[in-house]
């Protein structure tokens, strides 16, 4: 009986320490682990995220791929042709600082969500509009 009280005490309190502010409440993997892999942007949601959204209508595919050793790319597709940008990435809590190489632009992001397949997160920095970038995970 003491056993389960204490298992019940400790996955409530790691159920209440959500990292990111829309979830997910609890997982096994780091955010490091669940950030790995190659994401596609799906939606965009606040101000002018119109303008974006004819972009995905349109058929453009806007990709972020974020190596575990924190390298990566950040690109599109579109009528059979693909162009992309490398970066270095580090995630620091709910932070991710994108650093593009080749260049002087580093990028500071708020994630938003993280799970498996889900990612939301918002371009933070002065004069920018709060605008959340929602991607899916490919397979």
């Amino acid at each position: 009986l003491k056993f389960v009280l204490i298992c019940l005490v400790i996955l409530v309190a790691m159920s209440s320490c959500n990292r990111f502010e829309e979830g997910p409440a609890f997982t096994l993997l780091s955010a490091k682990a669940r950030l790995t892999g190659e994401w596609e942007i799906v939606d965009f949601v606040g101000p002018d995220s119109e303008d974006y959204l004819d972009y995905l209508n349109d058929g453009l595919k806007w990709f972020f791929e974020f190596e575990k050793e924190g390298d990566g790319a950040f690109g599109y597709r579109y009528d059979g042709y693909q162009y992309s940008n490398l970066f270095d990435w580090e995630l620091d809590e709910d932070e991710l600082e994108i650093s593009f190489i080749g260049n002087s632009i580093t990028r500071n992001w708020e994630i938003q969500r993280l799970t498996n397949k889900e990612l939301e997160m918002q371009l933070k920095g002065q004069g920018v509009d709060i605008m959340t970038w929602v991607f899916e995970k490919e397979d």
